[in-house]
């Protein structure tokens, strides 16, 4: 027998955790349903410990490109195993090769997809199990996989974006902050022994960049170190589990990047909601499920509160509009969808609509830092070279 340590929920919504014998995930998963428990992650525990086994979850890159793979093999209705086995040598090295290769055994040995994915431990997401799950119960696993696939390359764009707009004005800030704090007050400095040897001082605003451009790296280097030691402890700690909720609080309140974090993590819950109803998942599971695959914290503490409330009976729509994360027009839409029976085709719309405003966002507000920080720095650049010109152009007068 060996030892799974499972994370579920109950029938009545309540979040469940512990540990269990069993002669595969498989067994630990129904041993679940049976006593009315859904388990959306089952990882083996090491043997000599009892502790669960360590599996770092796949790279967002990782995983957009397996899952891409994955259901190009299965439309084309090759042998699972084999193909994994191919496509993990085509990959060469690297914990995405691991991974295909423990599939590839574990389907060979005659386990389903869904048990050799549970057996990777922490590698893939619960989302991506348990849409697995429903895919080869079904029988329509090509189509969920493509639907997957697309799911996690529209994030992973989207990201993408988000990153650069975000770098393009740190690196003019630190193009800016060495040339004002080497070119300038070595050209200031030049010129100040000049102005000295006349008995003349140099032009107020020469004298003031000069000072400025003194004091930018001593001052400059460290604040940036500093912000960026801040925001990659933040990150560490935030992959870690520590602090998670009052840091993406935090990151919510932001009153610039809060929009955007806010769409951004609507759009995966809705999107992922959508993909679990739409294939026939239970309502409390996918809830539980769309709130991980949503990135935030916040959203993952008010979603499992109210999958408590809709266990015992409550409406959808109205447990997630008393959560407080849904505007006001979306809770109207999920209201209506319910009373007409069209609630996943409400989900998927506003799946859709949170992708657009994430996107204009995007588009029309984080596009804006490139041209600010461009204008800034070249003010600041015009400033000084101005302040460089004009020692010469007074230096003859000085001369006289």
């Amino acid at each position: 027998m060996r030892t799974f340590r499972y994370e579920g929920v109950t029938r009545e919504g309540l979040s469940v955790q512990g540990v269990l014998d069993g002669a595969s995930a498989a067994e630990v998963v129904d041993v679940g349903k049976a006593k009315g428990e859904t388990y959306y992650t089952v990882c083996e525990c090491s043997n000599s410990e009892g502790r669960r086994r360590e599996s770092k979850p796949l790279s967002a890159d990782d995983l957009s490109l397996f899952t891409a793979q994955l259901a190009s093999l299965t439309q084309s209705g090759v042998p699972l195993a084999p193909a994994l086995s191919e496509l993990s040598q085509d990959l060469g090295r690297g914990r995405l090769c691991r991974v295909i290769e423990s599939l590839a055994d574990d389907v060979a040995g005659g386990e389903s997809l869904e048990e050799a994915l549970r057996a990777t431990g922490e590698a893939v997401p619960p989302l991506y199990v348990s849409l697995v799950r429903v895919g080869e119960r079904t029988g329509n696993l090509p189509a969920v996989l493509q639907q997957l696939s697309q799911f996690g390359q529209r994030y992973l764009w989207l990201r993408y974006r988000l990153q650069v707009a975000m770098a393009y004005p740190l690196v003019l800030a630190l193009v800016l902050l060495v040339f004002m704090g080497l070119f300038v007050p070595h050209i200031m400095g030049q010129f100040g022994e000049i102005y000295d040897s006349f008995g003349k001082e140099l032009p107020a605003l020469s004298l003031f960049v000069w000072k400025v451009g003194e004091w930018v790296l001593p001052l400059g280097l460290p604040l940036l170190a500093s912000f960026a030691v801040l925001l990659v402890t933040l990150r560490l700690l935030r992959l870690r589990g520590h602090f998670r909720h009052p840091i993406d609080r935090l990151a919510l309140a932001l009153p610039y990047l809060g929009p955007v974090v806010y769409s951004v993590a609507a759009a995966r819950f809705f999107r992922a909601l959508s993909l679990l109803l739409t294939h026939g998942a239970p309502i409390v599971e996918s809830l539980h499920l769309a709130s991980l695959a949503s990135g935030n914290a916040v959203f993952e503490h008010h979603i499992i509160q109210a999958t408590g409330r809709i266990a015992q009976g409550e409406g959808v729509s109205d447990a997630l509009r008393d959560t407080g994360l849904l505007r006001r027009s979306h809770a109207w839409m999920l209201q209506q969808g319910e009373r007409n029976g069209t609630f996943t085709e409400s989900i998927a719309s506003l799946a859709e609509t949170c992708d657009g405003e994430a996107q204009r966002l995007e588009k029309h507000g984080l596009a804006l830092l490139g041209p600010a920080a461009v204008t800034v720095c070249g003010v600041l650049v015009g400033a000084a070279v101005i302040a460089s010109f004009l020692p010469v152009f007074q230096l003859t007068g000085i001369i006289r």
